[in-house]
């Protein structure tokens, strides 16, 4: 086999038709550099290897320059594509008009294409696996879908354009494009990551593709469909319930906005493939779940779970306790939230903190169970150690999530009971504020947190920094490298340099404080919490120079590591 050079900039092919791109390759100027090329570079298998390691600008080199080169270089490139551009490059201008109705511009195709173009196009387009970012307002997009609004309203049935996608990220679902998504049918498409809005529910056009999509895509793995503000009409939830029946092999379903009926959860209880689940919880929703038949495994490989209640926590205790999980939850996710949320409104109460940390103990195994995360952004509720005490039961915990539901109060002696039910912890998001009043542990329950837990690289916490006399920044009694977040919330300080001495000493790796939670609620609103700030971000400045002193400065703005020797 010879090695040719072939004078063709990756625009110009792209652009290029097979007879013109032939037309090229057979001129002497082509032929006039040739030389031989190694066997194992003629084996497809290892030029499949070599392309997954270049970049998508030297995969377009590659492809011109020879035949042994050209096909594998092309796949890489076009595998993953984000938009359509690449696409409808492909095509003149001059097919597509563009029509402004009510300030909404529509794209018409003006003539349909040709053999030619569509070889052309089914040439790149074979190769496309996964497609994100195909945003419906791009004018890619348009021209693509008027290509398929063409082709519906002529009856004339398009040929399969991606007969290898695989997984479709990120395309926003309306009424308008539906076409777009008949024509995107493949047996090969098992996972379709969706996104809609509240008002396209009323469509009769996207609850009948809905129901449809059962048919189009039978080999679905991985489902998603979200943004849906308000409760689904039961027209939709029927829908969506038929194509959930229709799948047999899900291993991953996300419904962020939507509900489903007896059937479809009992279908989902029966699901062996099924390893993650995320649901929202409506007023519907848990009347449909007591009147399924629960096989006598439900669940049985779950292993993700995530809870979404716009109500209140004990529409989550109740979900949880008819659930019935297996032994295989690994992670659990519980997010409560009110959309109608003003300041004024009453904190959630302690004694429901307390009850879904009960439920959580009792029905979920406490030695396979490892993340734990619950939330509820506008809570301002203030609870005592005890109420989340139950959890100290799961043992191989390695992230754990409550900073976001209330408020923890805890002395150094509870702060060292924790941790050392929680000895595997990697994550621990415990406080981000607390009220004045409230109990904290000081620098020595800090320091046996960071002994107990040596793992330990993310961590938001309120602490009490002002007793820090007796530290040893020179020598200190623990360190711990894999520490690179840290939030500290409106910890209480009284000398800024100090407590940056502290941290460099005892947490190398963090080079500032996390300081975004002093833009979110309920932290932003807390007007005897505001003389703290300025301070944290003393601190942070003194973090920054030690830093700097440790690893030294080149003069340009580099950082260059200094020997300590």
């Amino acid at each position: 086999m010879c090695f040719a050079i072939l004078p063709v900039s990756r625009d110009m092919y792209l652009s290029l038709s097979d007879e013109s791109f032939s037309l090229i390759k057979s001129t002497s100027a082509v032929h006039a550099f040739t030389v031989d090329m190694h066997a194992a570079l003629q084996l497809s298998e290892i030029c499949d290897v070599v392309c997954n390691f270049l970049d998508r600008r030297t995969l377009a080199r590659l492809a011109c320059t020879c035949r042994a080169f050209e096909e594998p270089a092309l796949d890489a490139l076009w595998k993953a594509m984000r938009g359509f551009e690449p696409l409808t490059r492909l095509l003149p201008d001059s097919m597509w008009i563009l029509e402004d109705r009510d300030r909404d511009p529509v794209v018409r195709l003006l003539k349909p294409l040709s053999p030619q173009q569509w070889k052309l196009m089914q040439k790149y387009a074979s190769r496309i696996t996964l497609l994100s970012s195909c945003f419906a307002s791009s004018m890619a997009f348009r021209k693509l879908l008027a290509i398929a609004v063409h082709s519906r309203a002529t009856f004339e049935p398009l040929p399969p354009l991606f007969p290898k996608l695989e997984e479709i990220w990120g395309v926003i679902l309306t009424p308008s494009n539906v076409a777009l998504f008949y024509w995107l049918k493949g047996r090969r498409l098992s996972r379709l990551y969706l996104s809609s809005f509240e008002g396209d529910l009323v469509s009769h056009t996207l609850i009948d593709f809905v129901s449809d999509m059962g048919t189009i895509y039978p080999n679905m793995k991985a489902f998603s469909l979200d943004s849906f503000d308000n409760e689904p009409p039961d027209t939709m939830i029927r829908g969506l319930s038929k194509t959930i029946r229709s799948w047999e092999r899900l291993v991953d379903v996300r419904l962020d906005s939507l509900g489903l009926d007896t059937a479809a959860y009992e279908h989902l209880m029966r699901l062996e493939s099924l390893t993650s689940l995320t649901l929202r919880l409506f007023h519907h929703c848990l009347p449909r779940l007591r009147q399924a038949v629960f096989p006598p495994k439900p669940f049985s490989m779950l292993a993700d779970l995530t809870l979404d209640c716009d109500r209140h926590i004990p529409w989550m205790i109740e979900w949880l306790s008819c659930l019935h999980l297996s032994s295989c939850l690994s992670r659990l996710s519980c997010s409560f939230h009110n959309s109608s949320y003003t300041l004024d409104d009453s904190p959630t109460d302690p004694q429901q903190i307390i009850d879904i940390c009960s439920t959580i103990a009792a029905q979920f195994c406490h030695k396979s169970l490892e993340t734990i995360i619950l939330e509820d952004y506008e809570s301002s509720t203030s609870v005592q150690v005890d109420s989340i005490r139950p959890l100290f039961s799961f043992s191989r915990l390695r992230y754990v999530g409550i900073a976001n539901l209330c408020s923890t109060s805890l002395s150094d002696d509870d702060l060292l009971d924790l941790v050392t039910s929680w000895p595997l912890l990697q994550v621990l998001r415990l406080n981000r504020y607390v009220k004045p009043q409230a109990t904290v542990p000081t620098f020595k329950g800090f320091c046996h947190l960071l002994q107990h837990c040596p793992r330990l690289q993310e961590l938001s916490i309120v602490v009490d920094t002002r007793d820090s006399e007796w530290v040893d920044v020179v020598r200190p009694a623990v360190c711990n490298r894999m520490m690179h977040y840290l939030c500290l919330g409106n910890s209480f300080l009284d000398d800024p340099k100090r407590v940056a001495s502290i941290l460099f000493a005892i947490l190398p790796s963090v080079k500032e404080i996390n300081m975004t939670c002093w833009t979110d609620d309920p932290l932003y609103y807390l007007q005897e919490s505001k003389p703290l700030l300025p301070m944290w971000q003393e601190v942070n400045r003194h973090l920054g120079e030690l830093h700097k002193c440790r690893d030294g400065d080149d003069g340009h703005g580099k950082m260059v590591l200094r020997s300590t020797a």
